[in-house]
């Protein structure tokens, strides 16, 4: 089960590391500055919704460069997140457990306003992770019990909003999104909740989604955040499936947005639905597409859409099984990359560009290869990835060696994924020296243990 309503944010990016103030062109980028002695990472989606991660040293500067506004989130267990401006200079200062806040030393209702993205995720007794933790006991069992956490998250949420604004200045601009944004993740969260858990849905929830129509409407015509996107196509999908008696199939959808008179930047959201298709699907000839090429009107979208197509074609086009693919386009099998490493001992790590924890542990991968580099242990970095070029991105931001790291083409139908049973990422799977597997789940890089398998198994 993939989890969605992360924070997520808005548009082209170019990111650099800048020596001095001086250095930004601060009209059209936002300069983060690292007064922390930790490293600090955060990650935000662009137009395309794909996601992107930096990482701020301690003392670095940084600047992002991009349209307008950004909602970028810390890379840890609580999620907080910053919605900034071009134009802003911010410096990060931690504020306890790993979290860290964004401070506008020129404007102290900025100061204010980035904090209170921090407090409704600190403040509150459930967190990011531990509602995903939860999910994994209630999601498919217990739709009530699910939905009552939902709904104390969400009630804390507001009174902590409520409460920070009767005694500190919070811009109404940024009231009026916080506000937002939190509803957006509730709903977000109980139609996600209706769509995917396999528990009985009762009729009283259903009827209950019916009535959030309004807010439906009002939160995702913002297109900004592809968090309110997210919001309305979830709703789309409930409509289809829970309202109009409909098993979900694209092509409905598609035709929901479509004539939908209340959705504004239909671009975006059918964009969307043909990205997540074309990506899952091996049918790259459906009617829609050729629709969507006739009819949107945003040329980003299109060209992508094309690119995919064209990257479908090409994987259709292969026809030996499971096959793997290097960065310089070199086509290989999953078995045939293992036997090239027969007489050593293999740590193959699945990963995704998407998968916040999965690039959370490369530094750790990293550390642990420079202090085996003489031992006879090959590290494999196999991608999961859908989209090439976000895989391809992934790499320079992680700054892998070319050599080592390929992409598993077509995942979903793998006997790969099937054989080893993959589902949630990051993944780890140790071969000893003579191909035979080890370990199925094999430790996280993170995990202080693995170095002690990897030296008693390489004796």
């Amino acid at each position: 089960m993939k989890l969605i309503f992360s924070v997520i944010a808005f548009f082209f990016l170019k990111i650099s590391i800048a020596s001095s103030i001086s250095n930004l062109v601060e009209n059209d980028s936002v300069y983060l500055i690292n007064n922390t002695n930790i490293r600090v990472g955060f990650t935000f989606h662009d137009k395309f919704n794909e996601i992107h991660q930096v990482r701020v040293l301690p003392k670095q500067k940084l600047a992002i460069q991009n349209i307008d506004k950004l909602l970028i989130t810390q890379t840890n267990e609580y999620q907080n997140f910053f919605l900034v401006y071009n134009g802003e200079v911010l410096t990060i200062e931690e504020v306890g457990n790993g979290n860290i806040t964004l401070v506008n030393n020129k404007n102290a209702i900025r100061t204010n306003d980035l904090r209170l993205g921090v407090l409704i995720n600190t403040e509150t007794k459930d967190h990011f992770w531990t509602i995903n933790k939860k999910m994994g006991i209630f999601f498919d069992s217990d739709i009530k019990k699910m939905d009552s956490i939902y709904r104390e998250n969400y009630f804390e949420r507001l009174n902590i909003i409520d409460n920070f604004c009767k005694v500190n200045t919070v811009s109404d601009v940024y009231k009026k999104f916080i506000l937002h944004f939190v509803e957006a993740n509730y709903l977000g969260s109980q139609y996600w909740l209706a769509i995917n858990s396999k528990a009985n849905i009762s009729e009283e929830y259903i009827n209950y989604l019916k009535l959030c129509t309004d807010k439906v409407y009002l939160i995702s015509s913002d297109t900004l955040f592809s968090q309110y996107t997210s919001l309305g196509l979830s709703y789309l999908k409930f409509k289809n499936r829970n309202v109009q008696k409909s098993k979900y199939y694209i092509d409905t959808l598609y035709t929901s947005i479509k004539e939908a008179k209340s959705f504004l930047g239909k671009d975006k959201y059918l964009y969307r639905i043909l990205k997540n298709y074309i990506d899952s699907s091996k049918n790259h000839t459906a009617w829609f597409i050729e629709d969507f090429f006739k009819n949107c009107n945003d040329m980003d979208y299109i060209n992508d859409i094309q690119a995919r197509v064209n990257n479908k074609k090409f994987l259709s086009s292969i026809s030996f099984k499971d096959p793997i693919a290097s960065v310089n386009a070199k086509i290989n099998s999953f078995d045939v990359l293992l036997k090239k490493q027969l007489g050593k001992l293999v740590y193959i790590d699945f990963w995704a560009s998407w998968c916040a924890p999965c690039r959370e542990e490369m530094k750790h991968s990293r550390a642990l290869q420079t202090k085996l580099a003489n031992k006879n242990i090959s590290f494999l970095y196999i991608s999961i990835d859908e989209n090439t070029e976000s895989w391809k991105r992934a790499l320079k931001e992680e700054q892998h060696q070319i050599e080592n790291t390929f992409l598993l083409l077509d995942f979903q139908n793998s006997a790969v994924k099937k054989k080893f049973k993959i589902g949630a990422i990051p993944r780890y799977i140790l071969f000893d020296k003579s191909g035979k597997m080890i370990l199925e789940n094999a430790p996280r890089p993170s995990d202080p243990r693995l170095l002690e398998i990897l030296d008693r198994y390489e004796e």
